[in-house]
């Protein structure tokens, strides 16, 4: 049978970033214990009073792992002046480990396994990117509660298009995120110390608020019109949507729902995306989308997570009300597992891509 953490043990474990303050929230309402503050720390009494069954330790545990596994892609662009040549960027030398240690207030739960550095990569015969590899060993006493540890993967690719400095984000764990996102600070420093940048300029996001709630979702929506050979695609299997109190009385069947999930197949014919009168009047926060994959060697079905993660239309927080849009890509099936991170790194540059070619004509 397995072992349930309990007090202190249990504590550290629903402090982890990667268990979100809304799964702890829903799990709480769904026992009927309503809590006004969206503060995780708030939350903790109710269950280290409370003693944890195996079956609710599962649902929090399996929400864990799979976001702490999955990679999740997004990138940031800057315009640099014309004199900057992307080689340079390799002259950047990086002290990761101990700048990360020197930054933070308390001691940190993670060490780099490598020694991280920027290197040149040659794409084609005249282009090349300069990427970053990232490997780093999390503490974990939690994993089969004993002194463990495990290990998350990350990558920066840069690439420079059109005196346009694009950085490319692969990253899976929340201290993974952390060390890539100090990187990238790290370069915009020093883009602004080398005056390839002026000292106002930063990097460019993709946010929520870059749309009008309508065109959003056609922005989520015209992934599903993918046109390359690698790609087929199949469906929309899953929306989420947060319904607007100033439409209530649209529909009577959504007046009692704030926040809903919805899952199936062929729901791209739902009224939630295909009726302006539904799509108008809710916010689509993320979509799932089926396609079938063929990359000659590799061939199987994934899922593209595309959305705008713990995304909460009543918080003050930017990072929740204006979140940073993220995607991520599940293969469910595929000729070789030991090539899922080969599959997933091919496909992520065509979403990138594509992300890229699309989003000047749905924003604001």
């Amino acid at each position: 049978m397995k072992r349930v953490p309990q007090g202190d043990l249990l504590r550290q474990y629903l402090l982890k970033n990667s268990i979100s303050t809304s799964l702890l929230s829903d799990i709480l309402k769904s026992k009927n214990v309503l809590i006004k503050s969206k503060n995780k720390k708030s939350t903790l009494p109710y269950f280290l009073k409370t003693i944890i069954d195996s079956k609710l330790f599962d649902l929090i545990e399996s929400n864990e792992v799979i976001k702490e596994k999955q990679q999740k892609f997004t990138n940031a662009s800057i315009p640099v002046k014309k004199d900057f040549k992307l080689e340079k960027l390799a002259d950047l030398k990086l002290n990761l480990h101990e700048d990360l240690i020197e930054r933070s207030e308390f001691k940190l739960s993670y060490n780099l396994k490598n020694a991280p550095e920027f290197y040149i990569e040659t794409i084609s015969k005249d282009k090349i990117k300069v990427a970053l590899d990232i490997e780093i060993e999390i503490e974990d006493p939690l994993e089969n509660f004993k002194s463990t540890t495990i290990d998350r993967n990350a990558k920066i690719d840069v690439v420079l298009e059109n005196n346009v400095l694009i950085i490319n984000k692969n990253y899976t764990s929340p201290e993974t995120k952390e060390v890539v996102d100090f990187v990238v600070e790290k370069v915009r420093k020093f883009l602004k110390e080398e005056h390839y940048i002026d000292k106002d300029d930063d990097f460019f996001m993709i946010r929520f608020d870059d749309f009008e709630d309508s065109k959003r979702v056609e922005f989520l929506k015209a992934f599903q019109n993918i046109s390359v050979t690698q790609l087929k695609y199949k469906s929309i299997v899953d929306l989420d949507i947060v319904y607007k109190d100033n439409h209530k009385g649209f529909d009577k069947l959504l007046d009692s729902i704030s926040t809903m999930k919805v899952r199936g197949l062929n729901l791209e014919n739902h009224p939630f995306v295909s009726d302006l009168n539904y799509y108008s009047k809710i916010l689509v926060s993320g979509i799932k989308i089926k396609y079938e994959f063929d990359l000659g060697t590799e061939k199987g079905e994934i899922i593209l997570d595309l959305g705008f993660p713990g995304f909460k239309h009543d918080s003050i927080e930017e990072n929740l009300s204006n979140p940073i849009f993220v995607f991520s890509i599940n293969v469910i099936n595929c000729l070789h597992k030991s090539n899922i991170y080969r599959i997933t790194s091919d496909i992520a540059i065509i979403i990138e891509k594509f992300k890229n070619d699309i989003y000047s004509y749905y924003k604001r």
